[in-house]
């Protein structure tokens, strides 16, 4: 009978033995999906997570396994390194999105300013008017980090709303943070190009 992984079934995964796979994640599938689930902390899980964004993207039992992550983990950290990889792997869906969207609320200023910047994966998909409210939530945030990367991310949305411009011009103008006035000046500034740019007529000579 197999004496499971280094002979204990339950054997935590320690990050040092996690990082033997940092040169060639591939040759150590096996040890990250085990570092993911058993990781010996949260920074542990988080690492092999991110790790596993790196690894083959056919590899369906990593697809899997970050899809059940998602359903079972709820430190913040974890899931921002499960969806980063999911985006790096191309698979985020809407379960991905539905955790981003979850985490730009009621968690630190930090874990909301990573999902609101994942935000921007979802450009141009289905998903992208659900982002666009988020955003706009997030731009009425306390917390001035929060407040700027909400309106530099809602800038790569294409199509922003009247009242969205107004408001960023109101940030762009007022707002108490530097770095919320610059961050609403430099969406502003994209868009203004973006409008004004003149779709040259193909040149048949």
């Amino acid at each position: 009978a197999s004496k499971g992984w280094h002979g204990h079934q339950t054997h935590l995964v320690s990050s040092d033995e996690i990082l033997v796979a940092l040169e060639q994640p591939d040759d150590y599938v096996e040890l990250l999906l085990k570092g993911m689930r058993y990781g010996d902390n949260l920074e542990t899980k988080a690492l092999a997570a991110t790790m596993l964004g790196d690894c083959n993207p056919d590899n369906m039992e990593i697809r899997s396994a970050l899809t059940q992550q998602l359903g079972v983990q709820s430190d913040p950290d974890v899931l921002i390194a499960v969806c980063d990889s999911q985006i790096e792997r191309n698979e985020a869906d809407q379960q991905t999105l539905n955790c981003l969207i979850c985490l730009c609320t009621g968690f630190s200023s930090e874990t909301k300013i990573q999902a609101a910047s994942q935000l921007r994966y979802f450009v141009g998909t289905e998903h992208a008017s659900a982002c666009v409210t988020t955003l706009n939530e997030l731009l009425g945030s306390e917390e001035p980090d929060v407040r700027a990367t909400a309106a530099l991310t809602i800038g790569d949305f294409p199509l922003t709303s009247d009242s969205t411009i107004t408001r960023l011009q109101e940030m762009a103008d007022s707002d108490s943070s530097k770095s919320v006035r610059d961050a609403a000046n430099s969406t502003l500034t994209l868009r203004k190009s973006d409008s004004m740019r003149v779709i040259p007529v193909s040149n048949v000579t």
